[in-house]
């Protein structure tokens, strides 16, 4: 294989063993959960466009219940320190150089462009940096995080403008919302540490946590 990662297409790997059976598990509970609803509705007398809705809505709920506790089992497996990547990985990642804007347009036209402090467009992909955790801008809970998340943005727009990078994958390749996670380098360095050491983001710890004082996590 040449020198360029080539992202794949988030196919996932068939289950073995014991997270098989777990799978296994999860999809007969649902399957229960899913038909008691619906009969329920059904012996409520209620149409068939009702039934089919809250169907949906169940469904719904129990893979949102699904990715929750994926991520819980995860624990920090998206805590990767720059030190645990060799030499050789970094070698291998293609080099990314270009203007990165924060997005100001459009989501069908987006290219190159920064959303928030730790995602952002590349090439019409969407790259979640997976060694930060930066304040959310879509929306703020608070003044604080919003001055935060706007210094942060505008920051990493900066940091990828402003000379060659890569990407590099350490552990999922996406995370529930189709983001690739990638640790972003320059020069053996991390720029999502960067942006940790000037206050506008924190390490990923697996664990999102509040940025406003007694507010709510993010």
């Amino acid at each position: 294989m040449d020198n360029i990662v080539r992202f794949n297409q988030g196919k996932k790997r068939p289950a073995s063993g014991k997270a098989a059976r777990r799978k296994i598990g999860r999809d007969v509970f649902a399957l229960l959960v899913l038909g008691l609803g619906i009969v329920a509705v059904a012996v409520a007398g209620i149409d068939t466009a009702r039934i089919l809705a809250v169907a949906g809505t169940v469904s719904s709920g129990i893979r949102t219940l699904a990715f929750d506790d994926a991520e819980q089992r995860a624990g920090g497996q998206d805590s990767f320190p720059v030190s645990s990547i060799d030499k050789a990985t970094r070698s291998k990642a293609r080099v990314y150089r270009g203007h990165y804007p924060v997005c100001s347009f459009p989501a069908a036209r987006r290219r190159n462009c920064v959303i928030d402090g730790d995602t952002f467009y590349l090439g019409g992909d969407l790259i979640r940096i997976s060694d930060i955790d930066a304040p959310e801008t879509h929306p703020p809970r608070c003044a604080r995080e919003a001055d935060l998340g706007d210094r942060a943005t505008t920051r990493l727009s900066s940091l990828l403008s402003a000379g060659p990078f890569q990407l590099v994958r350490r552990g999922r390749d996406l995370d529930k919302y189709g983001r690739r996670l990638r640790i972003v380098m320059r020069d053996d360095r991390s720029i999502g540490g960067m942006l940790v050491a000037e206050g506008l983001a924190r390490p990923w710890t697996g664990k999102r946590r509040p940025w406003c004082p007694n507010g709510p996590s993010t």
